[in-house]
């Protein structure tokens, strides 16, 4: 089973051991995400930062996407099935994606694949106004 890690809030003022958790997490920046394995030693390092980060399983339609989108490799050189296939034993994403769920792969298993996926900040609609509708 694996995780997906997002960092939600900055780390000013926040104390030096938090910090260097989410730094092991490779949680650097605010809107940063990682897939990590479910193990006891990862999720007593998302209990000590709870306060920063939120985080759940993920289903195989997240994790593709994530990695189609978000995904890249050293040098911003977006992910494709085609470079799954030649650089990992992976026919695609897609199965990529079920390995990561099951926690049959972890992301360092793809070569030269970056471990953060740069997320965009949440978008709020309050200053939009919405039609309402008339309810007679």
């Amino acid at each position: 089973m694996t995780f997906l890690v997002v960092r939600v809030r900055s780390d000013i003022n926040v104390r030096h051991d938090i910090k260097k958790t989410m730094h092991s997490l490779n949680l650097t920046k605010v809107n940063h995400a990682v897939l990590v394995p479910n193990r006891p030693e990862i999720l007593g390092m998302l209990t000590k930062a709870k306060d920063y980060i939120t985080w759940g399983e993920p289903s195989k339609e997240t994790i593709e996407s994530l990695i189609r989108e978000r995904g890249k490799l050293m040098g911003d050189v977006p992910i494709t099935d085609d470079l799954i296939k030649e650089s990992t034993e992976f026919k695609g994403i897609g199965s990529l994606a079920d390995a990561l769920l099951s926690g049959g792969a972890e992301v360092k298993s793809v070569p030269n694949m970056k471990r953060v996926f740069r997320l965009h900040p949440p978008v709020s609609y309050t200053h939009l106004t919405l039609p309402t509708k008339r309810i007679v």
